[in-house]
This record gives C-alpha cells, sequence and structure tokens, in this order.
C-alpha cells in the first residue's frame, strides 16, 4: 500500500515505471499540492483579550493574513498561544522564503502592527512550519485545480496491479486527517477481499 503524498511520489524512481498506467502516473505528477505555513505564537499574558479578541480570528491584508486567537481559558493569567499566521497558496510565499527563527521574528512585527509594541514584552516563543518545505509532505493537502477532479480523481485511488493507494488526496475529504484514515481503511479492505481465498 502506498500512502505517500504523490507530491512526495512523484520523486520516488519507480521499477519498472510501467508498473503504473499512464493516468497513475498522470495523477501523480499533476495533482496540485496546496503549499501552506503556520506561525504560532506563545505570549507571557492574553494581552489581546483586553482589546476584546476572546476567541475567533482576525483577517488582514498584512502578510499574517489569517490570525487566530485562543478561545480557551479565557480571563485566566496562563500564557496563551495564537496562531499569529496561517497562509496558503501564493500568500504563503513569502514565509517559506524564511528559517523557521526568521519567520517567528517577521510574524512578531506583524503582530505589533496590529496589537503594538507589547508583542515584543510579552513574547515567549514561537514556532513555524511550512508543510511545502518540509522534505516529507511537499506541501499541506492535494488541491484540485481546473479540470483535474474530472481528469485526475478516477485514478488517484485506483490500484495499479497489486499496488493500493491511501492518504489524504485518496478520499473525498481532502485537507483532513480522517480523509486520509478512511482511505486508507477503504484501501485496506480492497487489499483484503483481493486476498481472500474461494
Amino acid at each position: 500500500m502506498v500512502t505517500l503524498p504523490f507530491s512526495i511520489l512523484r520523486r520516488v524512481q519507480v521499477e519498472p515505471r510501467k508498473s503504473f498506467s499512464h493516468h497513475k502516473w498522470q495523477a501523480i505528477r499533476e495533482l496540485h499540492f496546496v503549499p501552506a505555513t503556520k506561525i504560532g505564537l506563545q505570549f507571557r499574558t492574553r494581552f489581546w483579550e483586553k482589546e476584546g479578541m476572546n476567541g475567533g480570528k482576525a483577517v488582514s491584508d498584512l502578510p499574517l493574513r489569517f490570525t487566530y486567537y485562543p478561545g480557551y481559558g479565557i480571563g485566566s493569567s496562563e500564557p496563551g498561544v495564537v496562531l499569529a499566521s496561517y497562509t496558503w497558496e501564493d500568500d504563503t510565499l513569502p514565509w517559506d522564503n524564511l528559517s523557521d527563527s526568521e519567520r517567528v521574528q517577521e510574524a512578531l512585527k506583524e503582530m505589533a502592527v496590529i496589537h503594538g509594541e507589547q508583542v515584543f514584552r510579552e513574547f515567549d516563543k514561537g514556532v513555524s512550519f511550512s508543510w511545502l518545505r518540509h522534505p516529507y509532505t511537499g506541501g499541506a493537502f492535494s488541491f484540485f485545480k481546473p479540470e483535474q477532479e474530472t481528469e485526475l480523481a478516477p485514478h488517484i485511488c485506483r490500484p495499479e496491479g497489486r499496488v493500493h493507494f491511501a492518504g489524504e488526496q485518496a478520499s473525498t475529504h481532502h485537507a483532513w486527517m480522517h480523509g486520509a484514515i478512511e482511505s486508507g481503511i477503504l484501501a485496506a479492505w480492497e487489499f483484503q477481499q483481493r486476498v481472500q481465498l474461494p
């Protein structure tokens, strides 16, 4: 069973190449995978709550694009974590050219545009993740471009000989882990049906 994202499988040398049909190779080669980047920042205090941000999100035209504030622990004196930036597709390109630590520093500067200099005083630590730059993902999730659902979808999860395919791209629930799990269960069931003795 192959569960690799096609964004990674296209880099794997399959021998013999004719093990997979032309249509399977087309799906592997052409299926679009969305670049996405997230940057999380932990602050010592929940200063945003004093500004009325009690959970929810802010959408801006800053490079941050989408900022998500925690909806848990509202009013507590505990530190809080803000998903300072969640970007995908073209919005993630400026972030993907930076290292993890540079992303955190740039996100702090952008958060200061929204919340002022207090973000630097209250900052504790941060983390970022780029699905495009990660060597085992090559993108966050599959996303059909125009005509791809018609042209590629029928061939994505179709078995090739004894090889079955599963994963997020082989499900009807793209971008969600439960889609990947469902496709794995289906592929395992299909495989079991093939090997059952009469």
